[in-house]
């Protein structure tokens, strides 16, 4: 258990563990996922953000990951057409209150409705590319995460056989940048415990403060015309 939450530690001070207030990737949302199968585990972070795009970005930890930390992007998630490029959400306004986004090749259709913004406590007035993308994520709250083929293929080195145990998208997650550590969290102390002795009943989620909106700025919400810094993805 203290390997686990020490090796934690190491990332979070290298700045290699989930950042829920990074400005370059503002939060759409976020979710943790334990894969095992009595010693062998892996746990994966899908951080859901708005930069370009609407990206996914995996991170990985285990004994047997190579390289902890970042693993990959995945930007071709939401599409405003069968084109992988076009991908840019703020044109979704101009296509009246009712249109078709492709989320991971699927279509479906999208309501962008006043009502439904002021619903996530946020000004309809000119929101921008990340509020739509909140937008989307509520309205199709399983579809932008990856299947376990997807995910698994971030890490070719991991066995694929290795069975869902535990996930979630509330939890206390330390405020990595303000110097909170994993170790001091009664959520991740709880998760290295229930990975240690094979039982996920351990895992206590404290006080949720996964809400995208206790991560963002209020300048993210609205759309100024220019786009915020690209993510720089961990080769």
């Amino acid at each position: 258990m203290e390997n686990i939450l020490n090796n934690w530690d190491e990332y979070a001070l290298e700045y290699d563990f989930p950042i829920l207030d990074n400005s370059n990737e503002p939060l759409v949302a976020c979710k943790v996922s334990l894969y095992q199968y009595e010693a062998k585990w892996v746990l994966f972070f899908e951080i859901i953000s708005y930069t370009f795009c609407v990206e996914n970005v995996v991170y990985a930890y285990g004994p047997d990951v190579e390289s902890e930390g970042l693993q990959f992007s995945y930007g071709d998630i939401v599409l405003l057409s069968d084109d992988e490029d076009d991908d840019w959400l703020p044109d979704l306004l101009t296509m009246g209150n009712h249109p078709d986004v492709y989320i991971q090749n699927s279509k479906t259709k999208l309501d962008l409705s006043e009502r439904k913004f002021l619903e996530m406590d946020v000004s309809p007035d000119s929101p921008s590319g990340l509020v739509i993308a909140r937008l989307i994520y509520e309205q199709n709250t399983d579809a932008l995460w990856l299947s376990k083929h997807r995910l698994f293929s971030t890490v070719p080195e991991l066995n694929a056989e290795l069975a869902l145990v535990y996930s979630a998208t509330e939890w206390r997650h330390p405020d990595i940048i303000e110097g909170d550590l994993p170790s001091k969290s009664i959520f991740f102390q709880t998760l290295a415990k229930a990975i240690t002795e094979q039982d996920v009943n351990k895992i206590g989620q404290g006080e949720s403060n996964t809400l995208w909106l206790n991560w963002v700025d209020e300048e993210a919400l609205v759309y100024l015309g220019e786009p915020v810094a690209k993510l720089h993805v961990k080769k």
